[in-house]
């Protein structure tokens, strides 16, 4: 997985935002942009602005996703656990296929994690597709039609996130198509000159 994922240029600051994000994270915690602020007042400039990094890296500000993670640490193991936990939900879901909830303690004890691991990797696959339904909990969550699906068509944590930077690269591009195409149209409109 180390040479196939996005690699992003980060400058110092970016970096030590994100790696203070990921040793919050490890310790099981998820801190507020403001409490982040506070512990990097001396490491950054005043006027950082965390809105500049890639969202696909970290979002809101103060939660670091799988790529940002292996933007800093490609050896990272929740990678792996990210990794084994989809696929313990996967077997999960085939050995019962009309489960619509799943216990966390469940997941965590297939997958050799602990719940609070469980927890924090659902939160890290959020923004790669729906592996959670609307019902999430400390001890259980949601599965429907979706979700059960996003797991049957699992195959690697790699394709995954390759999948979603890619699916957002083409949405870029689409979009930025468009404002050429609109400004396109904005020309031609004010080049006629009206008649009355």
């Amino acid at each position: 997985m180390e040479n196939d994922l996005p690699k992003f240029d980060l400058n110092l600051y970016e970096t030590k935002w994100l790696k203070k994000i990921y040793a919050h994270l490890k310790e099981g915690e998820i801190v507020s942009y403001r409490y982040l602020k506070a512990e990097l007042i001396d490491e950054i400039p005043i006027n950082f602005d965390h809105s500049k990094i890639d969202h696909r890296l970290v979002r809101w500000g103060n939660q670091i996703t799988l790529l940002g993670i292996w933007n800093i640490d490609p050896k990272s193991p929740y990678l792996k656990k990210a990794d084994k936990m989809i696929r313990s939900i996967k077997e999960l879901l085939l050995t019962n296929p009309d489960v619509h909830k799943l216990k966390t303690k469940e997941v965590a004890k297939k997958s050799n994690l602990s719940v609070n691991e469980v927890l924090i990797i659902l939160d890290l696959v959020e923004d790669l597709g729906k592996f959670w339904s609307s019902s999430k909990s400390e001890e259980e969550f949601g599965i429907d039609n979706k979700v059960f699906d996003e797991y049957l068509k699992y195959s690697d944590l790699e394709s995954l996130i390759l999948e979603s930077y890619n699916e957002f690269e083409a949405k870029k591009s689409n979009s930025k198509d468009k404002n050429i195409s609109n400004k396109k149209d904005d020309v031609f409109i004010n080049d006629i000159n009206p008649i009355f």
